[in-house]
């Protein structure tokens, strides 16, 4: 049985809550977009299905870093580095593009040293694939883990401990967001970091 399996764990519950209807299209990210205003936040967590305004949240916030400050170095972690790429392409790229207050302080070579580094306002913001090698010897005050559920189970689990020795030097500045939709179940992922959360 499934509570044979779990052993000491808690089981699932065995019915559903009633569903109910919310007019707010996004109204699980209420408190993430709040969060970010407020600096005794360190680590935000946002669990929410796909397609449904956990990455602009965190856009957000970057551009209210890019355009009011104080500058940052900043590190977006995502689970592949194809995915990563489209991701540049197709979001970042037009993000810094399209907004005029951020656009004129990318600096560098035609504001591209990279294809996943741009330098804002003196500031590194980086992209790069979540694995062993992109998680060490960095550093930065804002560190976005997007997509948690999807990367490896080893860095996925670790993910708030990595961040949090990559932002130790930062002190009030330091943020992290984490957000993702729930793909490895209750105990794991997006889920087991909601439980280790206020």
């Amino acid at each position: 049985t499934l509570s044979q399996r779990l052993g000491d764990r808690e089981a699932l519950p065995r019915q559903r809550p009633p569903a109910r209807d919310i007019r707010e299209p996004t109204p699980f990210m209420r408190k993430g977009r709040r969060s970010h205003r407020r600096h005794v936040v360190r680590r935000v967590v946002v669990k929410g299905p796909a397609r449904s305004g956990k990455t602009t949240a965190a856009e957000n916030f970057l551009l209210k870093v890019g355009m009011f400050g104080p500058s940052r170095n900043v590190l977006w972690y995502m689970h592949s580095e194809p995915d990563l790429k489209r991701y540049v392409t197709e979001r970042v790229d037009f993000f810094l593009r399209e907004h005029e207050e951020i656009a004129e302080k990318v600096g560098g070579r035609g504001g591209r040293a990279a294809w996943n580094l741009k330098m804002v306002d003196g500031a590194v913001w980086e992209w790069v694939p979540a694995n062993a090698s992109t998680t060490r010897a960095r550093s930065a005050a804002v560190i976005v883990g997007d997509e948690v559920d999807a990367m490896r189970p080893a860095i996925g689990d670790a993910i708030v401990t990595l961040i949090e020795n990559r932002q130790r030097e930062y002190g009030a500045l330091a943020k992290a967001f984490l957000c993702s939709h729930p793909d490895r179940g209750p105990l794991f992922g997006v889920d087991r970091l909601l439980l280790n959360t206020d």
